[in-house]
């Protein structure tokens, strides 16, 4: 214990040190959402004509913390702050919702995703090349839809992807050879 006590003293005192006045202990520093994320969700919610509730902040939505109670049934947002000041959206559920018929092409803006569940829409047309832009997907469901064409090449920097939910879709033809070397895909439903 006698070796110990010299260090426990040094940290003491660095703790009183950075103490400001008033005040036992520095107060945490403020969190907030990345704003290219925060943009990139309102540009998303407002092509697909989802309104955010009257606790949601739009120019930070990863400070609200009641999403499911507060927000359009079947839409919720997770996010990471990882100790940093800065949030970043890292989990978009958008399901049930038949009027949503596009992908806008905003979505592929949020970069930091690690899911996202558009399950259970009326999404029509091809899957965007861009969703290579979300190389950190371990969850992608897009199930009963209306997604057609081919399985996208572009999707080989998806190579984090665990669960790939797709079936109830128009998608055409036979998986590429690149998912061989998705090697974390233990969930796949085509």
């Amino acid at each position: 214990m006698a070796p110990l006590l010299p260090l426990l003293l040094a940290l003491a005192g660095l703790a009183v040190a950075a103490a400001q006045p008033g005040q036992p202990f520095p107060p945490f520093p403020q969190q907030s959402t990345d704003a290219s994320d925060a943009a990139a969700l309102l540009a998303v919610f407002q092509r697909w004509g989802l309104r955010y509730g009257p606790t949601v902040n739009p120019g930070d939505p990863c400070g609200t913390r009641d999403w499911i109670e507060s927000f359009a049934q079947n839409a919720s947002v997770g996010c990471s702050c990882d100790g940093s000041p800065v949030c970043r959206i890292t989990h978009l559920n958008v399901t049930g919702y038949w009027n949503l018929t596009e992908i806008p092409p905003e979505l592929f803006n949020l970069t930091e995703l690690v899911s996202l569940d558009l399950s259970n829409n009326n999404l029509s047309g091809a899957i965007p090349p861009e969703v290579a832009n979300l190389s950190k997907l371990e969850t992608w469901h897009f199930n009963n839809n209306q997604l057609s064409g081919p399985f996208p090449n572009e999707s080989s920097p998806l190579r984090n992807l665990q669960s790939l939910w797709m079936f109830d879709n128009y998608i055409e033809g036979l998986f590429p050879d690149f998912i061989a070397n998705f090697t974390n895909l233990t969930d796949l439903y085509a």
